[in-house]
């Protein structure tokens, strides 16, 4: 029994590590001519039997039926041929003005323009944020004070401080900014839908889901399915694409001035590089980017306090070693960190104090906030009325060709959707 579980096993998994690839059958007429003639022969040798047997039984209304249902498959082969012809048609038109193969990669061609648009704002953005980001990190507190001085026991009274941030308030520009990627995000995501949704209608209607619509409309008893079908078929191919190129044309016409600005502009290039360069760095933090610097205060208070010991109480046979060594580390250490901390704060402040503020917030800021954010705004503005804009018209038209036809006209599960 376990050698049966175990032969299963190996069996389902030699399923699993390759699956059968499965594909749709090719129905449309020019691939596979065969299936719509049988639904006619089919269709006719119905109609044909009906007849026959309502002759025989002398059935008045049987035969009238009979002859309505001949009629009806006339009827849906004209409009087979005559969709087909049209179908045929403009995509052949569709690809001699433009070059595309039907409307539906034409339709896609529109949505790529659409959604590069907003990946270009949504690049911007993150130019936007970095240069503004740059700014935040050197956002801190600088102080400018008397450093408290020690005479014996006693500290000064009066403390003098100066106190700026000269980036404060850089934090809402980040948050508007993140607000805005969230914002974009959205749009692409929809486009990017709809683009997926495009390209499962190019390989599924034309071939499967037309062709069987073909099928049902021959059918006299299937007829207003047929023609649900066909136009459901004709919305997606047809109107869904031709919404899309309504769309573009809108976005060509549009005032969308502030969105082609923000392509033109580029933001993390307005970010002055005096202040932010590896040399102001180096200057910022003190100077300890020197290596004389760094290996002089590297060894600490305890290796100077013993040098200027030993060389304070030398002539005394060291004798005083430790009174040099204390009175070194507790008065001159502390003035030399006192010294070398206002050359930092006078050197700091000098630099904040040099800003232009002004002229920082225009190559900044500025942009940010007369550019980019109104660029989002329209492009957020232009998303939603391309959205309302494609499904008010494939709805429509996809609804005038269904009632047309003579299929279905309400479409309920649709509007609901709605």
């Amino acid at each position: 029994m376990r050698g049966l579980l175990f032969a299963v096993l190996l069996v389902t998994l030699c399923f699993a590590s390759a699956p059968p690839k499965v594909e749709l059958p090719k129905l449309g007429i020019a691939e596979n001519p065969a299936f719509l003639g049988a639904i006619i022969l089919l269709s006719v040798a119905f109609a044909v039997l009906s007849y026959t047997i309502s002759t025989a039984i002398q059935n008045a209304s049987a035969i009238a039926w009979s002859k309505e249902q001949l009629r009806e498959v006339i009827v849906g082969v004209i409009i087979v041929i005559l969709v087909y012809g049209a179908n045929v048609t403009a995509n052949e038109m569709i690809k001699s003005m433009t070059g595309h193969n039907n409307a539906v990669e034409l339709g896609s061609a529109v949505l790529d323009g659409l959604i590069g648009d907003l990946e270009m704002i949504y690049g911007k953005i993150g130019e936007a944020y970095f240069s503004v980001a740059v700014q935040q990190g050197m956002s801190v507190s600088i102080v400018e004070a008397v450093p408290p001085i020690k005479f014996f026991f006693m500290q000064p009274a009066i403390y003098y401080a100066n106190d700026s941030m000269p980036y404060y308030g850089i934090s809402p520009v980040l948050q508007m900014l993140s607000q805005a990627s969230s914002q974009i995000t959205i749009q692409i995501l929809s486009f990017k839908v709809l683009k997926l949704l495009l390209l499962y209608i190019g390989g599924v209607v034309p071939g499967f889901l037309l062709p069987i619509g073909f099928a049902f409309r021959v059918f006299p008893m299937t007829k207003r399915t047929g023609d649900t079908l066909i136009a459901l078929s004709l919305g997606a191919l047809f109107m869904l694409p031709a919404s899309l190129v309504v769309v573009g044309e809108l976005k060509e016409i549009s005032p969308l001035d502030n969105v082609r600005a923000a392509e033109r502009e580029t933001f993390y290039d307005n970010v002055d590089p005096v202040f932010f360069s590896q040399a102001s760095a180096a200057l910022i933090t003190g100077l300890c980017q020197n290596t004389a610097v760094k290996i002089a205060f590297g060894f600490g208070e305890f290796f100077w306090g013993t040098i200027f010991g030993l060389i304070a109480s030398a002539p005394e046979a060291f004798t005083t070693f430790f009174f040099w060594f204390d009175k070194f580390v507790s008065m001159v250490w502390p003035w030399v960190i006192y010294g070398l901390q206002t050359l930092y704060g006078l050197i700091l402040a000098g630099i904040v104090h040099g800003m232009d503020m002004d002229s920082i917030y225009a190559r900044t800021v500025k942009p940010i906030v007369e550019i980019l954010m109104p660029a989002v705004s329209e492009i957020t503005m232009f998303s939603i009325i391309s959205i309302i804009t494609i499904a008010t018209i494939t709805y429509t038209g996809t609804k005038s060709i269904s009632t047309a036809l003579g299929g279905e006209h309400t479409f309920y599960g649709l509007t609901r959707m709605i």
